[in-house]
């Protein structure tokens, strides 16, 4: 009786033992099992975050070199097409900062307009998707981060990579919907995934997660989840346990079988995975010494050179704030925060290690190596806050550190100063080189520069050839001259770039806090009114913020908004003087006058503005289309009517599509050879360019004739006159005035009358205002006349009365 209580104790306790091991042994696999989950899970989060923000990096250098943030509807779609990866997105908007968008639309190839209601009509109501976080979450927040990642709640099952472009004021989003299948192939065949914002399945590959489901933050977004888990074998938990042998025999398949699952292949994964995502775990007690680490960390994680024994705390003596963490944690606390170390960046993710009672008993610690995604990152910051070309600050940074130095100088009650630089002569350099070489020079200045202001002052590429500098704390606004002035004599050096002797110059602004204004945008516009305003003065000059400089200014900016706006409905009208036979009295021809009648602005006044502007090549083709059309009908009224003249500048000659178009119009409206001529003014002669000579020749070949307008003002030299194709010259009127009594004026028509005679030119006496000056043009045998003594500029209707009787 005893003999079997004993033996029923005996298997009682063995029952127990039994029952233990196997609890044990299950306990232990279920812990490897989280463990690998775990390591799994890392993985492939930090594997789509690296495709994310390389996929980014990719989309924003596209978006600057094909200039994205201007782009319009078909521009957009056009340049959508250059995006990388396409079967790997759903859609690509482009959002305004007001909430409307682009949006690529697959379903009718005729939308050119913004995203509409109904898109078979582009003139509805555009969307606006100002509602949705993928627009809010960036244009109402102030953030750093390079990219975002939104859902869409009107897209179930879709996320969008967010990415701020800007573009001088252009500020932008390209938002690109993701296509998760594809982004998560790399995921292992069984694993289970999950994206969830804020809650809710974003997508998923199956249909819920196992309960050892491991959860991450996706680019530290607290809302935006990857949820990962690995299926554990339950059926193990099942097996009979009869016998110890068994018992020893299950949990040793038990194990292996686990692991093998897990790994085999999976647990090898695994391995490769730590190494590969440069991971080290690390577990201590509480007085911080270690008591666990994993093996295999590469080369960046072996900087941190410890091991099991090793105190963490003596390790991180001299870092207070990762100290004051460990105690943080070791109250319960969960921290992920960042590391540099030597030439490595890490996250570190720390949380409490707890017992089977939940008391804490350590720290775990699980470090990655974020190195290059870091570098990734502050290249994309460097990007997007820095002009590509030079490598200096753009708008977007440059105005943000203004509005620090402004709060700091109103704190100390100190000044702020703005100084705008214009370059002038890049233009020309782009035109008669090239683009390549403008840019090198424009890297030179950008260099050059740097080099001439102070260390503790900002210089930023503002636009094109313009920019800017933030002077802090000066003392006196001498010293704001002393600064411009080396910036002036260093932009006017000639200096030399692939064996080209290239010169430039430059015009200064100076606008001061809180002198001048007490905001960083009317500082800055304040400063560009002043560079303008130097503008004016010449090259190379430079001025101080004023009232009344700025009203000038503003009345100029104001007169070529108008003027654009009249250039693109050709809101002009031609007048014309006519040009007599003095022997005849009979209109030989005309010239063409340009007149703007809105606000009766003269053309002394609005045509400087225009090539100022860069208006005159549109401008000078409609005036020589509408005097052509006019030619036309006049000649045909009159068979006597021999000619027109139309006048053409400078700047129509530089500009490349001249002669294209030009040759363009008399296909239109084909002209008999010397019925039009074309007046240039004599600065011409002072070109030796053989590209415009070249264009002369080349419209003398078309049938136009070359006359040279005010001739003898300027830059009048036989030297000159040769090398040009001229048929007319036109005596100034100045030198008219007083004749025949003015002996000096009356010497020098006599001279040029014989030059033109000489050189077998034709002249044409222009501003005649007196019978005494056309009886001594008579006697001097000049036959060609024109003036206020005939008739003023006349619009067409009044003009016609001039027509000559067409000869019987």
């Amino acid at each position: 009786m005893i003999s079997l209580n004993r033996q029923n104790l005996f298997a009682t306790l063995l029952g127990i033992v039994f029952i233990a091991l196997s609890a044990g042994l299950i306990s232990f696999s279920l812990q490897q099992h989280q463990k690998a989950n775990s390591l799994v899970a890392k993985q492939t989060l930090v594997q789509f975050e690296k495709q994310l923000l390389s996929y980014a990096n990719q989309l924003t250098q596209i978006s600057y070199q094909r200039r994205l943030p201007l782009a319009n509807y078909l521009e957009f779609s056009s340049i959508a097409n250059y995006l990388p990866n396409l079967n790997a997105i759903t859609n690509v908007w482009l959002i305004n900062a007001d909430g409307t968008y682009f949006d690529i639309n697959t379903a009718n190839p005729h939308q050119s307009y913004l995203a509409t209601a109904d898109d078979t009509d582009p003139t509805a109501l555009p969307k606006n998707i100002r509602h949705l976080p993928v627009w809010s979450g960036h244009f109402l927040t102030s953030t750093e981060n390079a990219i975002s990642l939104f859902s869409n709640s009107q897209q179930p099952s879709s996320l969008y990579l967010a990415i701020p472009i800007q573009q001088d004021q252009h500020k932008r989003l390209l938002a690109v919907g993701l296509n998760l299948d594809y982004w998560f192939s790399h995921a292992l065949n069984d694993q289970q995934l999950a994206l969830i914002d804020s809650g809710s399945n974003l997508w998923a590959n199956h249909q819920s997660l196992d309960s050892q489901a491991i959860y991450l933050n996706v680019l530290d977004n607290p809302n935006l989840i990857l949820g990962s888990a690995i299926p554990f074998n339950h059926w193990l938990t099942l097996l009979p346990i009869p016998l110890f042998a068994l018992l020893l025999v299950a949990a040793y398949n038990l194990q292996s079988n686990n692991m093998s699952q897990l790994g085999g292949g999976k647990l090898k994964l695994v391995h490769e995975a730590v190494n590969a995502l440069d991971l080290l775990i690390v577990e201590t007690d509480v007085e911080g010494t270690i008591v666990w680490m994993s093996k295999g960390a590469s080369e960046s994680l072996e900087v941190f050179n410890v091991q099991v024994g090793d105190s963490v705390r003596k390790h991180l003596v001299n870092h207070p704030r990762i100290v004051s963490y460990i105690h943080s944690s070791l109250q319960g606390d969960k921290l992920t925060y960042q590391v540099t170390h030597q030439e490595y960046e890490f996250r570190v993710r720390q949380q409490p290690r707890l017992d089977d009672h939940d008391q804490i008993i350590g720290l775990n610690f699980i470090v990655e190596d974020i190195t290059e995604q870091a570098k990734l990152e502050k290249h994309l910051r460097h990007q997007q806050l820095h002009d590509k070309l030079t490598g200096l600050p753009n708008r977007q940074l440059f105005e943000q550190q203004l509005d620090k130095d402004i709060h700091k100088a109103k704190r100390h009650q100190s000044n702020v100063a703005i100084l705008a630089i214009e370059i002038n002569g890049l233009g020309n350099i782009n035109k008669t080189f090239s683009h390549h070489l403008g840019d090198l020079a424009l890297k030179h200045i950008a260099t050059a520069l740097r080099q001439e202001i102070r260390d503790e002052d900002l210089i930023s590429r503002f636009s094109s050839d313009e920019f800017l500098v933030i002077c802090e704390q000066y003392q006196d606004p001498i010293e704001l001259r002393a600064i411009a002035q080396r910036v002036i004599n260093r932009t006017t050096a000639k200096f030399t770039i692939n064996h080209h002797e290239l010169t430039l110059s430059a015009n200064i602004g100076i606008s001061t806090y809180p002198h001048d204004s007490k905001d960083a945008g009317s500082l800055i516009s304040n400063a560009i009114a002043a560079m303008r305003h130097a503008r004016q003065s010449g090259k190379n000059t430079l001025d101080y913020f004023s009232t009344d400089n700025a009203k000038s200014v503003q009345r100029k900016w104001q007169l070529e908004q108008s003027l654009a706006n009249a250039v693109k409905v050709n809101n002009f009208e031609l007048h014309y003087q006519p040009i007599f036979d003095v022997n005849t009295h009979q209109t030989k021809g005309a010239e063409a006058l340009i007149r703007w009648p809105v606000g009766k602005i003269p053309p002394d006044r609005f045509i400087p503005i225009a090539e100022q502007a860069g208006l005159m090549p549109s401008i000078g083709i409609w005036v020589l289309e509408s005097a052509l059309n006019q030619l036309k009908l006049w000649q045909h009224q009159s068979s006597n009517f021999q000619y027109i003249t139309v006048n053409v500048s400078i700047a129509q000659l530089k500009d490349n599509g001249f002669i294209d178009s030009v040759s363009k119009l008399i296909k239109q409206t084909p002209i008999k050879q010397g019925s039009v001529i074309l007046e240039l003014t004599e600065s011409i002669m002072a070109t030796t360019s053989t590209d415009i000579i070249e264009k002369l020749h080349t419209l003398k070949r078309m049938g136009f004739l070359i006359a040279i307008d005010d001739f003898g003002v300027g830059y009048s030299s036989l030297n000159y006159l040769k090398h040009l194709p001229v048929d007319i010259i036109k005596i100034d009127k100045s030198f008219l005035a007083g004749v025949p009594k003015d002996n000096a004026n009356r010497l020098i028509c006599d001279a040029i009358i014989n030059m033109a005679r000489a050189l077998n030119m034709n002249i044409v006496a222009e501003g005649i205002e007196t019978p005494e000056q056309l009886a001594w043009l008579v006697e001097e045998g000049v036959t060609t006349a024109q003036g206020f003594y005939f008739a003023k500029p006349l619009p067409v209707d009044a003009f016609e009365y001039f027509l000559p009787v067409t000869s019987q």
